[in-house]
């Protein structure tokens, strides 16, 4: 198998970075309530608030691949070493998409 590390690693990146993002894009917002020019001037010199939209897209595919884990995990019919196969596959397609993020 894999070791752990590789097939996170992209993942691990991804989400650190998405932090970063939604933290400036809340200020972002934050500062567009109280006065729209402050957050102009904001978005401006924090490029991170411009990645939000895109990052959210790629974080929203890797939600949905988490869930399918989620209902794979669930399945008590299913035999142990089918499961981990499936998702192996599934995370490493999670760690493809932080890794194209990284592009």
């Amino acid at each position: 198998f894999p070791s752990h590390d590789s097939t996170n690693r992209y993942r691990t990146v991804f989400y650190e970075q998405m932090r970063e993002i939604e933290e400036a894009y809340r200020t972002y917002k934050h500062k567009q309530e109280i006065d729209p020019k402050l957050a102009e001037e904001y978005r401006k010199e924090e490029p991170k608030v411009n990645k939000y939209q895109k990052a959210n897209q790629y974080k929203q595919m890797i939600t949905q691949l988490n869930n399918r884990v989620r209902q794979i995990e669930l399945d008590a019919k299913k035999d142990p070493h089918i499961k981990r196969k499936e998702i192996e596959a599934i995370r490493k397609q999670e760690n493809e998409i932080a890794k194209n993020y990284q592009k």
